[in-house]
């Protein structure tokens, strides 16, 4: 389902974007192919920045994973409850995890800082193993630093004749959900299927 925006100004509106897109904000509730149910919210007009808006959980019947602001947690079912495993200073950037410590460090997280130029841990090893131009480390680069990674994938692809990871049956697989839930959303919130187009071929 998707809220209509209100505000003044705004750019969600007919004739105001290309795809006359009422909704600032959308959510969506989908059954998957296995049994399990994923739920998807697109919030464009929210009291949050980008990128600490960006919240992650995935439940399972034997663990979880956590993420918020700046914050990621696994947890896992055992005999006598549940461990708990903070993976934050993995996960984030080398230079985000230095001022951990600091006082306004969560402000900070949420207003953008450490975001776009520099490699988590468990990036590292994926870097090295690429062998990126030397141009591409002082560079920025959006979503902690992936989109090195996917131009360099793609290029690869293309100069060797192989398969990028993230190809365009994968590139699918993530996009038609969310076109066909604004679909839905458009709809009235009825429910409609999500054509799958497969795996590559071989």
């Amino acid at each position: 389902m998707g809220r209509r925006d209100t505000e003044e100004n705004t750019p969600f509106r007919n004739g105001e974007n290309p795809w006359d897109n009422e909704f600032s904000n959308e959510f969506s509730l989908m059954q998957l192919a296995g049994g399990g149910i994923i739920r998807v919210n697109e919030c464009r007009r929210i009291g949050y920045k980008a990128p600490s808006s960006y919240v992650s959980s995935f439940y399972g019947t034997k663990g979880s994973y956590q993420f918020s602001n700046a914050q990621h947690i696994v947890t896992k079912l055992t005999p006598s409850g549940v461990s708990l495993l903070d993976v934050s200073d993995e996960v984030n950037p080398r230079e985000m995890t230095k001022h951990k410590n600091e006082p306004d460090f969560k402000e900070r997280v949420a207003n953008h800082a450490w975001q776009s130029s520099d490699i988590s841990p468990v990036q590292e090893q994926t870097f090295a193993s690429r062998k990126l131009p030397k141009e591409y480390l002082s560079l920025p680069s959006g979503h902690m630093c992936s989109h090195k990674l996917l131009v360099d994938d793609f290029c690869t692809a293309l100069h060797d004749g192989t398969l990028p990871t993230v190809n365009v049956w994968l590139a699918a697989r993530f996009t038609v959900p969310g076109l066909v839930a604004h679909e839905s959303a458009c709809l009235g919130g009825v429910l409609l299927d999500v054509p799958d187009f497969g795996d590559p071929p071989g």
